[in-house]
């Protein structure tokens, strides 16, 4: 008979030198992937005899192998550009807060960059900026001559289409200017582009604006109607040979199509002509959710990689085509420019040291003579999901939560646990016990930062079983830097000085394997009821926050994923008429909105998205159209309180912490009879209604290029404000029906950029002369 038995004692899971995270080792050594995804996840890692390029992502095919990964040896060394300097200080190489995957400690090496040589890298005429080592410089193309008043828009997503009517600028000529599919393969997008391979791409092919055009003409038949089919598997924008290939266009609708029409589409016969050449895109089509991982652990990762060579190629589009006022120090030089991400994670710091937030800063900072570069995100669909829980918790007490993990989950599921900064050597304030459905606990204690204490099953059954084959979950504890990096606090005359005053953030992240695996050999976790017992050993009392991270599908079409959520008694789903509860009511004006969380411990207050915190991001909150409504789903930021702090003391934010609530609102939803909001579906000519915060962000978007284009000179960055100033305009005059918070609306609530006509009227032109 078999048995679950936790460790003994909490063992090292990386060294101080690992690029290891709790979530990549989770994945890789315990075996909270299956072997096929473990296998294309592996094929990440190609060793390049050019340079320092270390990732290539192959097709998974049964008779491919990975032997040939090896035939070069390593790669060998080269001079590294100073830019990627700056890329391996905001990804911080050599360990940083859930994001990084496995085996890319090599991808980068160097030290801080100096912005001069940033500088005088991108101006270099004619050069296309490399991500990691300029060995052959390729010309930019003609198309790129733009104008100075130009604004770019950058759309980061999943199933993003390169030949749809609303990208056009013509028939026959796009307005995508380069557009980079992280996951396709480079030897059949090289065969398709007829280029050189791209190695200022760290994995996956760049298409610019002639070689779109060309395809786009290349699948016309003489009658001028467009095989789109054909056109998006040449672009590697479609994929049904690889086992993780891209399918999202191959649906009926799309996440990035829809995100991106609503962001910047325009249609070629629109009120304003010159729109289409002063709003240039740049897309980048992310892997497959596979890659992403179930968790979104490497979102951050991707995003950032798209974020950054959107920039530069920018900056170098720009000093090409203004040599001179690249000479001028006055001058602020470089577009415009607003990127959307429509995506986020439920579960991590939210003290603005995750990855993009880190990124966006820096490398604003690092580009202080060019325009600053705005982010739009949503807010997230995590309020009603129960994932969330912060409480204050007095000194010597315990809380216990009730986390269930539902039966046929074919996802790992995880739960990160933070308490607030801690300065000196009580560092380490909480003590943490895990119990399983069955009732085996662990031992209540504190791990040391880099160690794992496992729960296995043991027994006669699986005596001939390898480690991670009877593994069934792990607890993480680490040590956070305020820089974001786990490290242990620097003991004796190291922690003199500065790292004195240094707080350190407590972090543990429980690991939970699938509750269903279609494999033998492989021992699936227990669905029921998980408890978290979580105790302070300080005299003082603590803030502590516990998350359900991100559970995604990496399915397209049908998930395989079920949602784990935390219990709690006093939590109420539902009013007295069965409509779920939000975190607020909505009466209308001139009454205020009550507060409606039942819960001290399991809240919907605080539940924003977990990334991309920072003074150049907005992050866009969704409401009703028709009567503003702000929607349930619509994740929530902690309240300001007029008249003194929240009771509870667990979730009052410090006065004007930007991190706590959302930007502004957008609609994510025309009506209560109407779901979502139209926008282009998967194929061109199509129309869609989807809903979520996503395309509310989407709509900021198109809100804030709109800004630039019409209120600012070239000399003017700080969007952001004017969005916001937008927001309080409207909610002033009054043009909905109740009044809504900040920790749900933010500064106000906004229309939908586009008048009406235009969004209704898009679904009746297309290339194929009919009607969807």
């Amino acid at each position: 008979m078999s048995r679950f038995v936790w460790a003994d004692e909490w063992q090292p899971y990386r060294s101080n030198d690992s690029p290891d995270t709790p979530y990549a080792h989770f994945d890789r050594d315990i075996g909270g992937i299956s072997p096929q995804l473990r296998q294309r996840t592996e094929r990440l890692i190609r060793n390049d005899p050019v340079g320092l390029q270390a990732l290539r992502i192959a097709r998974n095919q049964a008779d491919d192998g990975l032997a040939a990964e090896d035939e070069d040896g390593p790669a060998s060394e080269g001079s590294v550009d100073p830019a990627v300097d700056l890329l391996e200080e905001v990804l911080a190489i050599g360990g940083v807060n859930n994001v990084r995957p496995p085996l890319l400690a090599d991808m980068v090496t160097g030290g801080l960059a100096e912005k001069d040589a940033y500088v005088k890298y991108v101006r270099k005429e004619g050069a296309l900026p490399q991500f990691l080592k300029q060995d052959s410089a390729e010309p930019l193309p003609p198309e790129f001559s733009l104008a100075d008043e130009t604004v770019i828009v950058g759309v980061i997503d999943l199933g993003i289409g390169l030949g749809h009517r609303r990208t056009m600028m013509s028939d026959t000529n796009t307005r995508i200017l380069a557009a980079w599919q992280q996951s396709a393969d480079r030897t059949e997008i090289e065969e398709a582009s007829g280029d050189d391979a791209q190695r200022y791409l760290p994995f996956g092919r760049e298409l610019y604006a002639p070689k779109i055009d060309e395809l786009i003409c290349g699948h016309k038949d003489k009658d001028g109607n467009f095989d789109e089919e054909s056109f998006n598997r040449a672009c590697a924008t479609e994929d049904y040979r690889a086992l993780f290939g891209q399918r999202e266009l191959g649906t009926r609708s799309s996440h990035g199509m829809h995100t991106l029409d609503l962001a910047a589409g325009l249609d070629l016969d629109n009120k304003e002509p010159a729109l289409l050449g002063a709003v240039r895109l740049m897309v980048t089509n992310f892997p497959d959710r596979a890659l992403v991982g179930h968790s979104a652990a490497f979102l951050e990762y991707f995003a950032v990689f798209a974020i950054w060579r959107m920039i530069r190629l920018a900056d170098a589009i720009w000093d090409r085509n203004n040599p001179k006022a690249c000479k001028d120090p006055d001058r602020v030089k470089g577009y415009r420019m607003v990127i959307n991400l429509s995506f986020g994670k439920q579960a991590s710091a939210r003290d603005g040291t995750d990855l993009i937030a880190l990124a966006m800063e820096k490398i604003n900072d690092f580009r202080s003579d060019r325009p600053e570069v705005v982010l739009s995100i949503p807010a997230g669909n995590e309020n009603l999901e129960q994932g969330n829980s912060k409480f204050l918790l007095s000194g010597g007490a315990e809380e216990t939560i009730d986390w269930r993990i539902p039966p046929d989950d074919q996802s790992a599921n995880f739960v990160e646990v933070w308490a607030e900064p801690v300065r000196g050597p009580d560092d380490q304030p909480i003590e943490i016990e895990v119990t399983t459905p069955d009732g085996i606990s662990s031992v209540l204690s504190i791990g040391e930062t880099k160690s794992i204490n496992k729960l296995n099953i043991a027994g006669r059954d699986t005596a001939f079983l390898a480690d991670d084959e009877t593994l069934v979950a792990a607890i993480y504890s680490d040590l956070i830097h305020p820089d974001g990096q786990v490290r242990a606090r620097p003991q004796g005359d190291d922690a003199r000085g500065a790292n004195a005053s240094e707080d350190y953030r407590q972090r543990y992240v429980i690991a939970v394997k699938q509750t269903l695996i279609y494999e033998d050999r492989v021992q699936t976790a227990p669905a029921g009821v998980w408890k978290i017992k979580v105790r302070n050993r300080l005299r003082r009392s603590i803030r502590v926050e516990l998350n359900v991270q991100t559970d995604q599908s990496a399915n397209p079409v049908t998930a395989v994923n079920q949602r784990s959520y935390f219990e709690h008694p006093a939590y109420v789903r539902f009013d007295e008429t069965g409509r779920k509860i939000d975190s607020y009511s909505y009466p209308p004006r001139p009454q205020r909105p009550q507060p409606l969380d039942s819960s001290n411990v399991l809240r919907r207050h605080g539940t924003l998205n977990a990334v991309g915190i920072g003074n150049a991001t907005a992050t866009v909150a969704g409401h009703r159209a028709s009567d503003g409504r702000p929607e349930p789903y619509s994740s929530s930021g902690l309240p300001q309180f007029p008249n003194g702090p929240d009771p509870s003391a667990a979730v009052t934010p410090k006065k004007g912490d930007r991190r706590e609530q959302p930007t502004v609102s957008f609609p994510s939803r025309d009506g209560a009879a109407h779901f979502g909001v139209l926008s282009s579906g998967s194929r061109d000519g199509s129309s869609a209604a989807l809903q979520g915060t996503s395309f509310s962000a989407a709509m900021a978007t198109r809100k804030i290029w709109g800004i630039m284009l019409t209120e600012f000179g070239i000399l003017q960055p700080k969007a952001v404000e004017r969005l916001k100033d937008h927001a309080k305009d409207e909610e002033r005059r009054k043009v909905f029906l109740g009044k809504a918070t900040g920790a749900k609306s933010g500064k106000g609530r906004l229309s939908h950029p586009c008048d009406r006509t235009e969004r209704m009227g898009r679904s009746l032109h297309s290339r194929f002369g009919t009607e969807s």
